[in-house]
């Protein structure tokens, strides 16, 4: 009798499988001489699997977007294999988007595993911002990765610029000492640091540099914040 392997693309790890073949019965006359059997190694002709990572798009909104990352074998294993996740890159932190697992699980047999980059949303007004996912771990050691994977998505901000207003805290100062504060307001936070340039003497018969002084032509309203200002100081004469 022939004994033939049949040949399958499932990457089988470990030692060769083995195949004992013995003696159940004999008939006609012989019987067997003590306990015949016969081991034969199967040896495994499967390359080992590459695994790839894919999104299904390179950008999302900042408002319920959703990217699913894939990770792909190029050929079922008979192990579980465990695809672990980080961010490598991008203008995007932490609290602008997250993944639902770290890890992608591709079962045996399968060849394919997902999770989902979601967005997370603010009432800050930014530049589009981008992150920047890799494999950063494959097990079991068997399986490799096919190059260095990574997927880029870009975060779309739905943020309007915000508006600026500008007011005095006080409406009158005393010539001798007085001053007030010149305040700028945005209506939402920015992301970068506003520059509010002003324009003095537009109107009025008070002279900048003789009746009054600024210590400043510009409020600077930091990122994050919804403020800033400046102070005017009258000029004794």
């Amino acid at each position: 009798v022939t004994l033939t392997a049949i040949d399958d693309t499932l990457v089988e790890p470990g030692l060769p499988e083995r195949v004992t073949i013995g003696i159940a019965t004999v008939e006609g006359g012989p019987t067997e001489l003590n306990i015949q059997q016969k081991s034969i190694n199967i040896l495994d002709n499967d390359a080992p699997p590459g695994v790839t990572l894919s999104a299904d798009s390179s950008e999302m909104e900042e408002s319920g977007g959703l990217v699913n990352l894939t990770a792909n074998v190029d050929s079922p294993s008979e192990e579980r294999i465990v695809v672990t996740l980080s961010r490598s890159g991008g203008t995007a932190s932490g609290l602008d988007y997250e993944l639902s697992a770290t890890q992608i699980i591709i079962e045996p047999g399968s060849t394919s595993g997902s999770a989902v980059l979601s967005s997370r949303e603010d009432d800050i007004h930014e530049l589009n911002e981008d992150v920047v996912i890799s494999i950063s771990g494959i097990t079991p050691s068997t399986v490799e990765e096919s190059g260095e994977q990574s997927v880029a998505v870009t975060i779309i901000d739905d943020d309007d610029a915000p508006t600026v207003l500008l007011e005095a805290v006080g409406a009158s100062v005393s010539e001798r000492g007085g001053s007030t504060l010149i305040k700028a307001t945005l209506s939402s936070p920015s992301a970068t640091d506003t520059f509010v340039f002003l324009a003095a003497g537009l109107e009025g018969t008070a002279v900048l540099g003789l009746d009054y002084r600024l210590v400043s032509t510009k409020i600077r309203i930091r990122k994050g914040k919804l403020t800033g200002s400046l102070r005017l100081r009258a000029i004794n004469d």
